[in-house]
């Protein structure tokens, strides 16, 4: 009853004309925006369920790639709760009358609980592949550019976690004066890694703060066929990434292998130096759900 009031309300307030741009404006969002101011989003993709210290319900990380235009950086890290998605949906329904969209997963519940979060992780990611999949009218609306957009309050966020991760003792208790990156690994569905690069914090800055970024290999790899990169974070020893990868591998291939994962610092003008290293060996094993850790970077490449 109270979705269909929201919804009743929402169709009164376009067709009386009140506001002409409210089937446009979400609550949690201060600006409107449009595919001229933003540029397409040509994939996008939920990389983390975070819980922030002193509130109740999760938020979505989610990692938003953008076309060229309007000189943005090729990704933005945007940071959505469900009850978000929620209203967002509902309000496409009301500006989009007749036209189909993705199903929303879920209902609209009040819980706490990491347990719901993470089940509709899946869920919500194939929802957005949906969206920006569906027609012109659909994925390049201003509703979802607004919703894609990052705003302040995602910028806020970056830099808590920023913060609150750039303490030098990593996981194991043991300082590293060559800096740590946070990374988060599972493997999904028999025959895919993930990772996530997430952050790195006190890397070296000899000659001036770094413009760092990450190197990843799957080795062995001698054609150097599983190379992948991040994008470049500009004057910081502690940047934040949270940029999702994947390898295509059966379990049993990948407990041959070792993740390769290194920093380097970009230079345009003369060789990219060299920041740390670590590698992740996986002949133990390795988890089925994902579980962020810090990994001390090491000052070997090999």
């Amino acid at each position: 009853f109270t979705q269909f009031n929201f919804f009743i309300h929402n169709l009164a307030q376009i067709k009386s004309g009140q506001d002409q741009h409210y089937n446009q404006l979400l609550t949690f969002c201060p600006n409107n925006y449009s595919v001229d101011k933003c540029g397409h989003v040509v994939h996008c993709e939920i990389v983390q369920v975070l819980k922030r210290t002193g509130e109740s319900f999760y938020m979505y990380g989610i990692e938003v790639h953008w076309d060229d235009l309007a000189e943005r950086e090729g990704c933005r890290t945007i940071f959505r709760r469900y009850s978000e998605f929620y209203e967002f949906h509902q309000r496409l329904q009301v500006a989009l009358p007749g036209v189909q969209l993705p199903v929303l997963p879920g209902k609209q519940i009040l819980t706490s609980k990491k347990q719901v979060a993470e089940q509709r992780k899946p869920l919500l990611n194939a929802y957005l592949l949906e969206l920006i999949q569906s027609a012109v009218r659909v994925s390049q609306c201003d509703l979802v550019m607004t919703f894609l957009s990052q705003m302040l309050r995602d910028e806020q966020i970056i830099q808590s976690e920023e913060s609150t991760d750039a303490n030098p003792v990593s996981v194991s208790g043991v300082i590293s004066q060559f800096g740590s990156i946070k990374l988060s690994l599972c493997f999904e569905a028999e025959e895919t890694l993930r990772i996530v690069i997430m952050h790195a914090k006190n890397l070296d800055q000899e000659g001036g703060s770094p413009d760092p970024y990450v190197k990843l290999y799957l080795l062995p790899d001698p054609l150097k066929r599983t190379k992948r990169k991040t994008r470049i974070a500009k004057n910081t020893q502690h940047p934040t990434y949270n940029e999702s990868f994947e390898y295509s591998v059966v379990r049993c291939e990948l407990e041959r292998r070792h993740l390769q994962v290194s920093v380097w610092d970009h230079d345009s003008l003369k060789e990219n130096r060299f920041l740390g290293c670590v590698h992740v060996n996986f002949s133990k094993g390795i988890p089925d759900k994902a579980v962020p850790s810090w990994h001390n970077l090491k000052p070997m490449y090999s």
